[in-house]
């Protein structure tokens, strides 16, 4: 039997964030951890979100082995081995990117997009919309 790979969408839109990514609620991370696993496995180029109001905006993230040990560590998955480990991951992809002469790629990026449009006490309409350019 052969075996055939899932496609790997270019974008995805969901109700919430993945956790750790503009998701941070009352000094906390309110995102879905199994969504986050998923994106880290699909590594689309753009994630689109909302529901966290305070979280509205955008990042680009490069979705490699220093993000998923980061990620670890925050959930409170990993201890200081993988600390430890992420510095190496660190330093290693930063050489490799000097070498190359510059920033990743942006087909390697991956955009987090919180596109939020309320907020405030009565969830009035404050934020205005993000044009994402892939």
């Amino acid at each position: 039997m052969e075996r055939t790979q899932d496609p790997k969408p270019d974008i995805m839109v969901t109700h919430g964030p993945p956790q750790f990514h503009l998701d941070t609620q009352s000094f906390r991370s309110a995102g879905c951890p199994y969504l986050a696993e998923e994106v880290a496995r699909v590594r689309p180029r753009l994630v689109v979100f909302g529901h966290i109001y305070v979280g509205y905006g955008r990042e680009d993230v490069v979705l490699d082995k220093v993000q998923r040990a980061y990620e670890e560590v925050m959930a409170g998955w990993a201890g200081w081995e993988m600390v430890i480990w992420m510095v190496v991951l660190a330093a290693w992809s930063r050489m490799r990117w000097f070498l190359r002469g510059g920033q990743p790629r942006a087909e390697k990026l991956t955009a987090f997009v919180n596109a939020a449009m309320v907020g405030g006490p009565a969830n009035e309409l404050q934020n205005t919309p993000i044009v994402v350019e892939l």
